[in-house]
């Protein structure tokens, strides 16, 4: 994956295994890094639905998103979701993240348009 994704100052990917360490089940991206306004754009999938609800997306944010806070001195993470994901509202209310806005009509699934939440989470340390 480093060798593949990631483009250092614009685009980072993490892989999320389980505790064993031998199964990837899905991948944080971190992407539109502004080293001016201390902000970069998060976003991850679990793709293995046998995981879902057990708490290792919630696990593996939390990790980097801290390391982001403190040690990078970051002042705001963002991040988008579709409105109608509510695992993926579930965890980034629980991490903290508040509601900014809504990009309506924003994505294509399914042959629907679905609306687009923009949630963002502000350094509590800045």
């Amino acid at each position: 994956m480093k060798d593949k994704a990631n483009n250092p100052g614009q685009s980072v990917l993490i892989g999320i295994f389980v505790s064993d360490g031998k199964r990837h089940i899905g991948n944080i991206r971190l992407h539109s890094f502004s080293e001016h306004n201390k902000r970069v754009e998060v976003g991850t999938l679990i793709w293995d639905k046998r995981q879902w609800g057990k708490g290792y997306a919630t696990e593996a944010l939390e990790e980097v998103i801290n390391y982001f806070f403190e040690k990078l001195k970051l002042h705001k993470i963002c991040a988008e979701y579709y409105s109608v994901n509510k695992g993926s509202e579930k965890i980034f209310k629980k991490l903290g993240f508040k509601k900014e806005g809504i990009f309506k009509d924003h994505f294509i699934v399914e042959g629907k348009y679905i609306d687009a939440i923009r949630i963002a989470k502000f350094n509590p340390i800045d």
